[in-house]
């Protein structure tokens, strides 16, 4: 249970590379949490204790590739995280 005034974050991430992390952050760069993704393509559940009265979070992904540029296929789109 989280103290009064807290909300929680449940946000589940996937990733295609290895070794990725997802981080939450307030807008004044204080660190909430931090996930290191298992393994590609696997789903995984960040947790966060988010401070009263914050309406609005900074999430970084540590890792950027295109997969054209990675080998796997033709697409050139930049991928680091899949949220939901």
């Amino acid at each position: 249970m989280f103290p009064k005034g807290t909300s929680e974050l449940n946000l589940q991430c996937m990733s295609p590379w290895p070794n990725q992390q997802v981080s939450v952050l307030s807008l004044d760069g204080s660190h909430l949490a931090t996930l290191k993704l298992p393994r590609p393509g696997e789903w995984a559940t960040l947790h966060a204790q988010l401070p009263p009265n914050q309406d609005s979070l900074v999430i970084a992904v540590k890792i950027i590739h295109a997969p054209d540029d990675q080998g796997l296929s033709a697409d050139p789109r930049r991928l680091g995280a899949a949220l939901r």
